[in-house]
């Protein structure tokens, strides 16, 4: 957001005076020094033209064009539209990994015919577990006493409760709404259908990472035509024309836009119990007859 709010000071300086040119300049590099150091570093020793290097070029016309304002405009668009898709991704993979809820601190379990308290990490496998109406169960077992009604939707996708009895599995992540159960502790921790459906989902949240490399692989193949029109452009109209060409950015949406659209839609799913195992089968969506 610091460059957003350098980049609105120098929009709104009052360029006609030398002084002001002098001042302009040096807040424009100031601002865009990553992007000219990440440009020059993909030029010299990659050897390859980025979506970075258009980005460089672009403003680097305008500011020696004289083109002030769209520069400080350009300059907030991007700084926001970053800062928003950088939000968004780790809100989003915040919220899929984390769908099941926090796990207890303590919980309560019957021992020798009475109830202690004992710390959620020192839970083992065949201890009895209590839980009363309200509470989320943290781990995976066999109801050995009571009779629930279990929310168990954010597993299965149902939206009427399971009524659960003596024998019956439980899993974690469900909630009880009504009743009270003792249950034998089977799988607790990492070994919980729910910690292997959030790996799962921890998978598809990197696939965006994909997404997001095959989107800037394909920016940057636009960026030499661009180029190459722009020079043409500069040659005909002069730096005016060149700006405006660079200025298109053909690739700009699917840079931020396309990664930004499918994490926003894994995110519904997830809500919607639709959980996608691996992110890589929606590349197959267009296959299926």
């Amino acid at each position: 957001m610091g460059g957003a709010i350098t980049a609105l000071a120098v929009a709104t300086a009052p360029l006609s005076m030398p002084i002001h040119f002098l001042a302009v300049v040096p807040l424009a590099v100031y601002v865009m020094r990553d992007i000219y150091r990440r440009a020059y570093m993909q030029l010299t020793q990659e050897r390859r033209l980025t979506f970075t290097t258009l980005v460089a070029v672009n403003q680097t016309l305008i500011w020696l064009g004289g083109f002030y304002t769209l520069g400080g405009v350009i300059l907030i668009l991007s700084t926001m539209g970053q800062k928003i898709s950088y939000i968004n991704e780790v809100r989003s993979r915040t919220q899929m990994v984390n769908i099941f809820g926090k796990l207890p601190h303590h919980v309560w379990i019957l021992q020798n015919g009475v109830e202690i308290e004992i710390p959620f990490d020192q839970l083992q496998a065949g201890d009895v577990l209590i839980i009363h109406a309200g509470q989320m169960i943290p781990i995976d077992g066999v109801i050995i006493d009571g009779y629930a009604s279990i929310d168990q939707h954010r597993l299965t996708g149902e939206s009427q409760p399971a009524e659960k009895a003596v024998g019956d599995d439980v899993l974690a992540s469900t909630v009880v709404l009504a009743g009270r159960i003792q249950i034998r502790v089977e799988k607790t921790g990492e070994a919980t259908v729910a910690a292997q459906i959030g790996d799962m989902l921890e998978k598809t949240a990197s696939y965006q990472m994909a997404i997001t490399s095959k989107a800037s692989q394909m920016a940057d193949r636009s960026v030499a035509p661009t180029l190459a029109v722009a020079g043409v452009a500069g040659l005909l109209l002069g730096p005016a024309g060149a700006a405006a060409i660079t200025s298109t950015m053909f690739g700009l949406n699917l840079w931020i836009s396309g990664p930004l659209a499918l994490r926003n839609f894994l995110t519904v799913a997830t809500r919607r119990s639709i959980l996608i195992k691996d992110g890589r089968s929606l590349d197959l969506l267009t296959e299926i007859d």
